[in-house]
């Protein structure tokens, strides 16, 4: 990627703003690698993270550090009904995101979901140039999007990544009911 255009989609991402949600309980393994991750992505003012009553220790103080870097932090979700109302908890956190104009873009994770793309050559990219560039693509897509397909993984094999159909959606801006 030449200079001008590296410098020309920085700008973009400046202005081009992803919210991610996610409830969580318990997932102290994953959490910080979830964290720093999407944290390198789009920043970490822009994680909206709801505990779901962790009672473990080293997940709690890694909430606790997410929040001392910026990640926004919701423990009032507690129960386990509010797990089963996870749709209606994130849906709201979306109306009201949308109605301050915060953000372009609304990405639903699991915290063992990180988001990646394929590039030019068909190679899953990780980088942000790439993630940011595939979704402002469908930046003026009044739908509701879908990603294609998750790649499930192994800890035993860094390299080996099993594409699987399983669809989740996100949402443009104005494109959530």
């Amino acid at each position: 990627m030449s200079l001008v255009k590296k410098i020309i989609n920085r700008f973009n991402q400046k202005k081009f703003k992803v919210a991610i949600l996610m409830m969580q309980k318990n997932e102290a393994e994953l959490i910080d690698k979830w964290v720093d991750y999407h944290s390198y992505l789009f920043g970490s003012k822009n994680l909206y993270i709801f505990d779901n009553g962790s009672d473990d220790e080293k997940c709690i103080g890694s909430l606790n550090t997410s929040l001392d870097r910026g990640v926004n932090v919701d423990w009032s979700f507690n129960a386990k009904e509010d797990f089963e109302a996870k749709g209606d908890v994130l849906g709201n956190k979306i109306k009201e995101l949308e109605s301050l104009d915060k953000y372009d873009c609304f990405l639903l994770l699991d915290c063992d979901e990180f988001i990646g793309v394929y590039d030019k050559s068909n190679a899953i990219s990780c980088e942000r140039e790439d993630v940011f560039a595939e979704l402002m693509a469908y930046s003026c897509d009044p739908s509701i999007l879908m990603i294609s397909n998750q790649f499930f993984n192994t800890p035993i094999s860094e390299n080996y990544f099993q594409p699987n159909k399983n669809r989740k959606c996100f949402f443009m801006k104005g494109s959530f009911k």
